[in-house]
Formats: structure tokens, C-alpha cells, sequence
């Protein structure tokens, strides 16, 4: 019994294999999804971690991620808290975030900011590129230490030289916004490009308006309806509706009032209201 209790520890938290081809990671979600319905806590970590690096999709899936790391937990909490502080206090990278996870949303255990950041610090410490991500968010809104936004940016570049597209979109923000850093549009520029060519649908928009508006770039209307298509693609319903203003005035693409019909509707339906006007007005033309 206690070489399965080891053996289930080591597959929790043990290192992440690299990300396998999309048709496989949507298969192995589909398997994984269905395991943790039946109440397997293993299959729900692992089936959130994979919406996490954006392997199911080629986009991160924060709501599909979240809910099966939740339902882990609610299997058995106990167990849950026990495997993950565990795997973290013996060097378990990946444990420690998920451990600061459960504190810092209160999954599990009692809501403590303070052991949360804890948490997050010795994820990134030990090369954990979401745990980074997870400390530079701790740091920059001031939760369970004091806020200290140019701590936040070293952890969110940590972060994005580890590969982690929400950790990329972060440090690129810090840039384009002059938080703990002088404001830098030109080098918040290419960070973003990092983060959409690594999944973050958020980061596609961010750059497309940049190059809509020639903001750190040169101006490229073409090129922003591009990534404001990958952005609209990964469910980024802001960049649904900035394309459909492209293809209503005929900037960058062929005006096509029916396309930026489809576009206003699909971000309105999915709960983007800035785009319900345009959608209600384009219907009347």
C-alpha cells in the first residue's frame, strides 16, 4: 500500500512530459475528461495541466483548466492537500504551484494569500515556468507580501524564458505599461509576438491593435486583421470584434460588411458587449 501511495505521489507531481502532437493531447483529454467525471483525482490534474500549456487546442483554456483542477480537488481534499504539499516539500516544482493554487483560491484548504505566494515563490525557484507566472502575479497585485511590481517582472520574464505563453503576455504588459519598468511599447512588442506564437489568444489581440495603431511598430493594418484572426480563433472575442471593424471600414482586408456582421455576433453571443452594438446596427443595414 505505501509503494502505491509513492507511486501515485511521483505521477502527480512528477516533471511534465513534453507536449504531445494536438490530434494525441485531444485524445488523451477526451480519456482524462471522462476518468475524472468518475471521480479520479490524477486524471483531473492532468487533464487541467494539459489545458494549461494549451496542448488540447494550441490555446490556453483558463475556464477548461481551472474546473478540472477544482473537481481534483473536491474528490478528496484531504488527499488532494496531502499529495501536493507533499511532491513540494520534496522538490517538487509543479506540486508547489498547484499547491499555491489550492491556497490561493481557497480549493481545498482555507484561502491564505501568504501560503499561496510561499508556494509560488519555491515553484519558480525550482524552474517551474507557471509557478513564475503565479509569483509574478502574487507580487504585482500586492497578495499574501507587499506589492512589488519590478520583482514581477523578473518573475514573469522567468516565466516567458520558460516557454509560458501567459507569463510572456504578463512581462510584455509590465513593458507596455510602464509597471516596474520604464513604459517601452518597442519591447513589449516582440514579447507579445512570443506569447501568441505560444498560444495566448489574449496577446494575438494585444498585437494586432499595436499594429493597428502603429503603437511600438510600424503601422500594418493588414498584419493586425492577421493576428486579430489567430486572436478570434483562440476565443479571443475583443479580437472578433476589432477584425469586424476592419472589415466593415475596409482596412487591411477587403471591406465585407458580412463578415463583420458574423464577427460582431460571434463576440456579442460570447459575452463581449462592446461588440452588440455594431452587431444590432450591421443587421439593420
Amino acid at each position: 500500500m505505501k509503494r502505491v501511495a509513492l507511486t501515485l505521489i511521483c505521477l502527480l507531481v512528477g516533471p511534465v512530459a513534453q507536449a504531445a502532437p494536438a490530434a494525441d493531447a485531444a485524445q488523451r483529454a477526451e480519456r482524462l475528461g471522462k476518468a475524472c467525471e468518475a471521480k479520479e483525482m490524477k486524471a483531473c490534474f492532468d487533464v487541467a495541466k494539459l489545458h494549461w500549456r494549451g496542448d488540447v487546442t494550441g490555446w490556453i483554456d483558463w475556464k477548461k483548466a481551472w474546473k478540472a483542477f477544482q473537481d481534483g480537488v473536491a474528490v478528496d481534499n484531504e488527499k488532494a492537500l496531502a499529495l501536493h504539499r507533499k511532491g513540494c516539500e520534496g522538490g517538487s516544482a509543479p506540486a508547489c504551484y498547484d499547491l499555491g493554487i489550492m491556497y490561493g483560491n481557497g480549493w481545498g484548504v482555507t484561502k491564505d494569500e501568504a501560503k499561496a505566494v510561499q508556494a509560488y515563490q519555491k515553484s519558480c525557484e525550482g524552474g517551474d515556468a507557471p509557478g513564475c507566472y503565479g509569483y509574478g502575479q502574487a507580487l504585482r497585485q500586492g497578495k499574501g507580501q507587499p506589492k512589488d511590481e519590478p520583482k514581477a517582472l523578473l518573475a514573469y520574464q522567468k516565466s516567458c524564458d520558460g516557454g509560458y505563453a501567459p507569463g510572456c503576455y504578463k512581462n510584455a504588459y509590465m513593458y507596455e505599461e510602464g509597471l516596474g519598468v520604464p513604459k517601452n511599447d518597442a519591447k513589449a512588442a516582440p514579447i507579445y509576438q512570443k506569447s501568441c506564437e505560444r498560444g495566448d489568444s489574449g496577446a494575438c489581440g494585444k498585437l494586432g491593435s499595436m499594429y493597428e495603431a502603429g503603437q511600438g511598430v510600424t503601422k500594418n493594418e493588414a498584419r493586425a486583421a492577421q493576428l486579430y484572426q489567430k486572436g478570434c480563433d483562440g476565443r479571443n472575442l475583443r479580437g472578433c470584434h476589432k477584425l469586424g471593424l476592419l472589415y466593415e471600414q475596409g482596412r487591411g482586408v477587403a471591406r465585407d460588411p458580412a463578415k463583420a456582421l458574423a464577427l460582431y455576433q460571434k463576440a456579442c453571443s460570447g459575452g463581449f458587449n462592446d461588440a452588440c452594438p455594431g452587431a444590432q446596427t450591421a443587421s439593420a443595414k
